[in-house]
Order: structure tokens, then sequence, then C-alpha cells
């Protein structure tokens, strides 16, 4: 049979698109999703599946829209001190793996605070402001640019400790709906662990953050809600950059805060005994549009389920039981998955004072990693 010439540059041109594809995937390499901390005890203890219910401070950074619709919420104040990994290799090509000699560190991981009491708003029933600072990667990064063009020798190593500071603003739309929005700075301190002299500053970026929560259904049998989030990509940029040294090309090594949108559910229900709150989660994280030294890092859909049981126990006192699953799920097949699983106690006195720990164990599918982490926290809330 005879083929046209168009159908000779419709086959060269399909092969050449097939191995630009097979190439590309090969230059795919592993994100940073599976290092991501879960901010306050308390969601922590139910493995991050929290932004449909998010009925704390911490939802400033797991949904800025949910706090606003809980009008019993007058002020609530976090702090946390904890464990949080720290990626053990960098990403230097597709036999290395971030998970692999992951170690962990203590510090103060989370910072928040929430109040509905605005000086200049009489009786607010609907607005809240916030902030939080968190931070949500420590990554040791190897950077194997040359320190000179007359010179083989690289930088090396660095760790790159991200920090993010978030302002709130959230507000009740309707009696059943409640939006809200952070403005997030994010600043990066850089150590470096072979090479001196270092930088005196890091880079930083700006994002910023929407959610949504709505009351679906609420009888006295069971409260339904559901939530949507929506997180901007924050770019690493020095505003002004360094014109020698490590810092001038620490932004292609560097990656930016993934663009994320994630929906969620939360039931509730009431018992004699109890009340039993279970949520689930669906993330897509794009992490593809983060280049780490000019590769395409993978994406990633996360999904999570959790499950929160608040019992009374004497002189206006509660004790709360949680747990939760979360699997962080690449996209590509040459990446490592990430199964989280964690368990969290609660005790709350005259319902102002609140303790939680909690602790979470990563298992990094087909490599032998398997880390725990142990979160502690204090939250004061204030209630009408």
């Amino acid at each position: 049979m005879k083929r046209s010439l168009f159908w000779y540059l419709k086959s060269t041109t399909k092969f050449i698109l097939l191995s630009c594809a097979i190439f590309q995937t090969n230059e795919i390499a592993l994100a940073y999703e599976g290092l991501s901390k879960n901010p306050g005890t308390r969601a922590m203890g139910m493995a991050g599946v929290f932004s449909a219910q998010s009925d704390d401070s911490s939802a400033i950074w797991y949904n800025p829209g949910a706090i606003a619709l809980y009008k019993y919420i007058s002020s609530d104040i976090t702090i946390e001190l904890g464990q949080r990994p720290i990626s053990g290799e960098n990403i230097d090509s597709l036999n290395d793996n971030i998970y692999e000699n992951s170690d962990s560190e203590t510090t103060l991981n989370f910072l928040a605070a929430y109040t509905r009491n605005i000086p200049f708003i009489k009786n607010n029933k609907y607005v809240g402001i916030g902030f939080s600072y968190f931070s949500p990667y420590n990554l040791q990064i190897n950077v194997n640019a040359a320190i000179n063009a007359l010179s083989e020798i690289p930088y090396g190593y660095i760790n790159a400790k991200y920090h993010q500071f978030s302002s709130l603003i959230s507000a009740r739309a309707h009696n059943k709906l409640s939006i809200g929005a952070t403005f997030d700075f994010i600043w990066i301190d850089i150590e470096c662990l072979e090479f001196q002299p270092c930088v005196q500053t890091g880079p930083t970026a700006i994002g910023v953050k929407f959610g949504a929560l709505y009351e679906a259904i609420r009888t006295k049998e069971l409260t339904l809600k559901i939530s949507t989030l929506w997180q901007s990509e924050a770019e690493t940029q020095y505003f002004s950059k360094p014109n020698s040294g490590i810092g001038s090309i620490l932004n292609e090594y560097l990656p930016n805060r993934p663009n994320m949108f994630g929906i969620g559910a939360s039931l509730q229900k009431p018992t004699p005994w109890m009340l039993i709150t279970s949520n689930v989660i669906y993330e897509s994280v794009n992490w593809s549009s983060s280049i780490n030294k000019g590769k395409q890092l993978t994406d990633y859909h996360n999904i999570g389920v959790s499950f929160e049981l608040m019992t009374n126990v004497k002189s206006g006192n509660s004790f709360g039981l949680r747990v939760g699953s979360k699997l962080m799920q690449s996209k590509e097949s040459i990446s490592s998955d990430v199964l989280i699983n964690a368990i969290g106690l609660g005790y709350e006195i005259k319902r102002r004072h609140i303790i939680d720990v909690a602790i979470e164990n990563r298992r990094v599918n087909g490599i032998d990693e398997n880390s725990n982490y142990v979160t502690l926290s204090y939250a004061w809330q204030k209630t009408k």
C-alpha cells in the first residue's frame, strides 16, 4: 500500500513527541511532599486530615475560611514544640532519594493566634483576624555548581530552612458559609556546610491562600461540612540578587512553595457518650512548576481520612482521642509514595486550656525508611 507524504510526516511527529515524553519522564525527580510537616498537634494526630473541621487557630494553615463559621470561638492561641523531618540527600539524579538517611530536629514548629475581638468593630460576630508562624521544610541540598569558572570545586551541601508567616482574615458570609484568606511571607535561612563565606540572607517568597467552609447539613443527629482550599505558588527569589558567591545561583536549587488545590468533608455525630467527628480530604499538589536545579519535580495526589472522639469526663473537662491516615501518592512511578499514620490525645480543661500530644509514623514505599515524629502543644481558647 502506498503511503502519502502526510502519513510519514504524521508518523515521524508522533515518534518525536513520544521520544520527548519518555525523555522528560526520565528527567522528573522526587518532590519534597513527604517532608512537609503537619502543623498543629491536634491536626497532626489526624495526619493533617483537618481542612473541613479546622475549629482552632491551626485553621490559618489548613483552611483560612473555616474558623469564622464557629460562632462560639472568640479567641484561640496555640503554641507547638516537637520534631519535624529533615531531608537526607538531595535530588542529584534519579538514583538519589531525598527520603533516605532523613533525620529530624526538635524545634518550635507552630505558633498561631486568632480573635474576633477587633477594637474598631463593635459586637463583632462575623469577622476574625489572626496570624501564624510555621516552618514547613528543612532541606539539605547539594549545590553542585563550581565555585568559579577557574575551579571544579562545588559549593557543596547547604541546609535550607523554610519559614512562613501568614496573616489571616476570615468572615462568615452566611449562617452556613464562611470564607477567608491568608497573605503568606516566606523566607529561607541558608547554612553552608562545606563552603564559606555563606550568604547573610536567603531568598524570600510571597503567596496567598483562599479557603471556604460550607455547612451542608445540620440536624440533631449529624452535621456535614464541605471545604475547599486553594494555595498559590510562591516563587523563591532575591529582590536584590547577590552579584557573586553562592547567593547568585541559589534560586536554581531552592524549590518554590507549590500550588495546591484541596477539597474535604467533615461529618459530626453526637452520641450519649461522645462526639464523633470523621474527616476526608483530597489534595492535588503541583510540584511540577517548582524547578529544582532545572529538573521538573513530580506532582502529588494526597488522600486521607481521620477520626476524633471527644468525651466529657468531669468538672467540665473533656478528653479526646484522634487517629488519621494520609497517602501522599506521586503521579510518577519513579517517585516514592509516602504513607502517614498518626494518633493523638488531648485534654481540655474548663473549655479554656487544651493540651495535646501526637505521634505520626511516615513510611516511604520502595525504600527501607520508617520514621516517627512526636509533638506537644498548648492552646488557650476563649469561647462565648
